[in-house]
């Protein structure tokens, strides 16, 4: 059996054709190719700009010095050297460079081919490297100047002075950081023109500033980032910072099942449930006969449990809070809408993962805690919820922090209903949260602001 071979270098259609194109005019079969050497010191220049664009009308001096002698060397005796002072700002300098690895014997050639005698001349070549400097301007009488100098910055100069030469190594330390970084000013009149190289300074630096973001869009963009809820900045109340319609999905507050507990509160019965917090509001809200805030209430009782059912994993920074399985809803969450528990999963958990990282352990803390400022009209005593979350004082009060709702001592009117003293409440923790415009969050630090500690 035979099979039909391949051709070798087969691609597909993509390939190149290997026939290659006629040109319009043949190629000659011979040329003659003559070298130039008696050229004396001028020849072309090839010339180079790492780093820059050097713009065409851009006009160079050319001049002669002597080259000093290396063993070896195959180079002119005279190099070339190119300037440019058409720039208002800067100055160009060409000059010849030896090649990296420093072949002495390397050389470079221009060719110029006439197609109508088929003749090649190769003229000699230098390679030069053009650079660009910024230019400084000295003052014009400097000896005038510093006579006529009285300011405070001529007494600082001289103490500085005495301290180099007489005072100790701490001190000398200290102004030698100070002078680092210390920019003088050529003059001091006010409105006077910048010299060249403050001025190309000050041209890059508005270029490079441009595009960059207020503080206040940082800020803004800080907060986004941060794990709490999405705080309404533009809010005229302090109750349209967090609403529930953007702390509770639509559908799961819908699912929150609040007949049972208004029934027994018709009938007189109290009632008890796993949480301080929710269970000394129930009363109130059903009397009020606010159904919404109801349900949003019963879906904080079920964040609550959910957090309850979370086990610690790790130590320190790699603590994590481990979600049960579902085939475990049952035991740890008992009565709760298995619908329910999965849509508090999703929200507060990557997709995939079967644990929370203190990102989203914060997440869920602070979407509880906002809850919580709803539901008492954004001034909540935070004793009841801190108790339910097992934190401490420093805990809640930096979490609060964040939700731009930091804790202040009760009033004398809570203190009164709490049937407390001042001492009393502070002793047991009673603090409390409130929701004030202008919002005050804790501020970002800009990175860069401060140099380094030294």
């Amino acid at each position: 059996m035979s099979e039909k071979k391949r051709k070798r270098g087969s691609r597909g259609k993509l390939e190149r054709p290997r026939k290659k194109v006629a040109l319009s005019t043949p190629s000659p079969d011979t040329v003659n190719v003559t070298l130039l050497q008696d050229v004396n010191e001028w020849t072309p220049l090839l010339a180079s700009t790492p780093g820059f664009v050097l713009r065409p009308e851009i006009a160079f001096r050319p001049y002669t010095k002597p080259r000093p002698p290396k063993p070896r060397s195959t180079a002119t005796s005279k190099e070339i050297l190119l300037h440019s002072s058409n720039h208002p700002k800067l100055d160009y300098v060409g000059q010849e460079v030896e090649t990296e690895n420093g072949d002495t014997f390397l050389s470079h050639y221009v060719g110029v081919y006439d197609p109508s005698n088929e003749t090649l001349q190769l003229v000699p070549a230098r390679k030069v490297v053009i650079r660009s400097t910024l230019k400084t301007t000295a003052p014009a009488s400097p000896v005038i100047e510093e006579e006529n100098d009285t300011s405070p910055s001529k007494e600082v100069s001289a103490r500085n002075t005495l301290g180099l030469t007489f005072g100790t190594k701490k001190s000398q330390k200290a102004i030698r950081s100070l002078t680092e970084n210390d920019i003088v000013s050529p003059t001091s009149k006010p409105g006077a023109a910048l010299d060249p190289l403050a001025s190309a300074v000050m041209d890059s630096m508005a270029a490079s500033i441009a595009d960059m973001p207020s503080r206040e869009t940082i800020q803004a963009e800080a907060i986004s980032n941060k794990p709490i809820p999405k705080p309404n900045l533009e809010a005229e109340t302090p109750a349209e910072v967090y609403t529930l319609d953007d702390l509770v999905e639509l559908q799961t507050l819908r699912s929150m099942q609040v007949k049972e507990w208004i029934d027994k509160e018709n009938d007189g019965e109290e009632i008890i449930t796993r949480s301080r917090f929710v269970s000394a509001r129930i009363a109130r809200i059903v009397k009020a006969e606010e159904v919404k805030e109801l349900k949003a209430l019963k879906y904080l009782l079920l964040l609550i449990e959910w957090y309850w059912a979370l086990k610690k994993t790790g130590q320190g920074s790699s603590t994590t809070l481990k979600v049960p399985k579902k085939e475990q809803w049952e035991t740890v969450l008992p009565g709760w809408d298995t619908a329910a528990i999965a849509a508090v999963e999703r929200r507060f958990t990557e997709r995939g993962d079967s644990a929370l990282n203190k990102w989203h352990t914060n997440l869920l803390l602070t979407h509880i805690l906002a809850l919580a400022l709803v539901i008492d009209d954004c001034n909540v005593d935070v004793h009841d919820i801190r108790e339910d979350l097992h934190l401490d004082q420093k805990e809640i009060s930096t979490l609060y922090k964040e939700l731009g709702a930091p804790l202040s001592a009760p009033s004398e009117t809570h203190l009164k209903k709490l049937q407390l003293s001042k001492s009393d409440a502070q002793k047991s923790g009673h603090r409390v949260a409130s929701l004030k415009l202008p919002l005050q969050f804790p501020k970002v630090r800009v990175v860069g602001a401060r140099g380094p500690r030294r």
